[in-house]
């Protein structure tokens, strides 16, 4: 039965990164815009082109499928493990594609002084562990357009795994037991964000703020489901509020919420029936993980002066990617989170409480259905 079109966004998100992006990498950092970000840019949330507003999507149904999962699990050990089975695998398996596959292939350097070099085992440390994304590897694509970068979509994995972890701090101390608190700190924060648009409370960087509050629209949208309803006419009332806000310093932070809205009733409206595109498998982590690499690489075979051959060759690649990661990689990790939950919890002698949560268990037993491989 058809319930959602979460998958299906996943992968419009993946997409919009990947279209963007090649016109990106074509013409270097000087900046290119695809025709698409071209009639967006100006209007869109914080000015962002397509490959941001495909972030912005990706954040935003985390925010929404992520709060559903501590509310569901409510310990956590078990959240974290699912977090930790969903993000590092393919992860791990992305890098060292781009290290020894990729930049095996193309480095300019003797094959051994780049496997041994200093910025090779860091680019493998740091971009494994995501403490400190590395965007270059040696003698990698130091001739292309975009010069050196190797996997550019790699930057955004630490603030989402830092959102997780605000996301597990908030259900440590009780936000999620009383909607109006968590409701009430959303507010501050959002507030914060309309008065000081340049700075952000919830990350240390300047310049994130679209994403930590995509993510906290998602949130929002999740923790109020009940009180909040998705529908045509929520669209229409924060579209004229945009509207009527433009041009003033206010305006970003109401049209995120309005973007925000507009994907959640796409992703969860029983009427609204997009394509099936995660029917085989859910392949939209793994074609971010590989789109950027595999454009590169396009790029240092075809050159840079068609973006559209550059996208299709790299979604071929990238789907191939993707599909081996989700089932040789992804899938089978996610398979092991009851597993070693209880066995963490176990070994550190953690009673399995859960806190009361604000839902029925009913509602919860239907999100569970709808979040699937959340």
């Amino acid at each position: 039965m058809h319930k959602n079109n979460i998958g299906t966004m996943r992968y419009l998100a993946a997409l919009m990164v990947l279209y963007g992006h090649g016109y990106n990498l074509c013409l270097g950092k000087h900046g290119w815009l695809d025709p698409i970000s071209g009639c967006l840019k100006s209007i869109s949330p914080y000015k962002r082109a397509l490959p941001g507003l495909g972030v912005m999507l990706f954040f935003v149904m985390s925010g929404y499928l992520i709060t559903a999962s501590f509310i569901r699990r409510g310990h956590l050990v078990d959240y974290f493990v699912a977090r930790i089975l969903r993000i590092y695998p393919a992860l791990i398996m992305a890098v060292l594609f781009c290290v020894l596959v990729v930049g095996l292939h193309v480095t300019e350097l003797p094959k051994s002084a780049y496997l041994l070099h200093k910025q090779t085992l860091e680019y493998l440390f740091f971009n494994g562990s995501l403490i400190n994304i590395q965007f270059n590897l040696p003698g990698v694509f130091n001739t292309l357009p975009w010069k050196g970068g190797i996997n550019g979509s790699l930057w955004t994995l630490p603030i989402e795994f830092l959102m997780y972890v605000l996301v597990g701090a908030a259900g440590l101390i009780g936000l999620f037991k009383k909607p109006w608190i968590f409701n009430l700190l959303a507010a501050g924060i959002i507030l914060f964000g309309l008065i000081k648009p340049d700075n952000n409370l919830l990350l240390l960087k300047p310049g994130h703020i679209h994403m930590s509050l995509s993510f906290l629209f998602g949130s929002i949208l999740y923790v109020n489901k009940e009180r909040i309803p998705l529908n045509l006419y929520g669209v229409v009332l924060l579209a004229g509020v945009s509207f009527l806000l433009w041009k003033t310093p206010y305006y970003h932070v109401v049209a995120l919420s309005c973007y925000a809205y507009l994907i959640m009733l796409t992703s969860m409206h029983p009427r609204i029936r997009l394509p099936r595109l995660d029917k085989y498998g859910d392949f939209s982590y793994g074609l971010y993980l590989y789109a950027f690499p595999l454009q590169q690489l396009s790029i240092y075979y075809l050159g840079h002066r068609s973006p559209n051959l550059i996208n299709a060759t790299a979604l071929a690649g990238a789907m191939g990617m993707a599909f081996i990661s989700w089932h040789v990689i992804e899938k089978r990790a996610l398979s092991y989170k009851e597993t070693l939950s209880r066995q963490i919890s176990s070994y550190m002698g953690i009673l399995r409480i859960k806190p009361k949560n604000i839902l029925s268990t009913n509602l919860v037993r239907a999100d569970a259905a709808k979040a699937r491989r959340d």
